[in-house]
């Protein structure tokens, strides 16, 4: 019969190996579980950094947008008030000009009537002298007429 397996004679290096070997793998294990440890830390810490630089970048861009439209919008609100600030403008020179031609009449009518005036003083002036000299010679009638006219010899 064959010897039992356990009474066999076991080899003292193989085991002085075997032993030495689950030793290192022990210890290579708690190392290196350690260092997992401290990778999986470093690696939740970097995935948390990564989202809120993500969630930043989304704000950022919705703040943009937002700056974006209103950007936008004051761009028409000033093209809007171009378009009036023209249109005031034009308004205002038309004005101007209306203004510069109603000072024309204006001057040309105030000339005419200093010569109207005047016309009317001449003639006053020649009823008077009219009315003076022919006094004693008009009828009454003819005296009438220059006393309502303000003319009396």
């Amino acid at each position: 019969m064959k010897a039992p397996m356990l009474k066999r004679r076991l080899n003292p290096f193989l085991l002085a190996s075997t032993v030495l070997i689950l030793s290192l793998l022990a210890g290579l294990s708690v190392l290196y579980q350690g260092q997992l440890k401290q990778t999986v830390s470093q690696n939740k810490n970097l995935t948390q950094k990564l989202q809120d630089q993500n969630d930043r970048i989304q704000s950022l861009q919705a703040e943009n947008t937002n700056i974006t439209e209103k950007l936008s919008n004051k761009k028409d609100s000033l093209s809007t008030l171009q378009r009036l600030y023209n249109g005031l403008k034009k308004d205002r020179d038309s004005l101007k000009s209306e203004v510069s031609k109603l000072q024309g009449k204006k001057n040309a009518l105030e000339t005419n009537l200093t010569d109207a005036r005047q016309q009317i003083q001449s003639i006053n002036q020649t009823l008077d002298d009219v009315c003076s000299l022919a006094w004693d010679n008009m009828t009454s009638l003819g005296r009438d007429q220059c006393e309502a006219q303000g003319h009396a010899g």
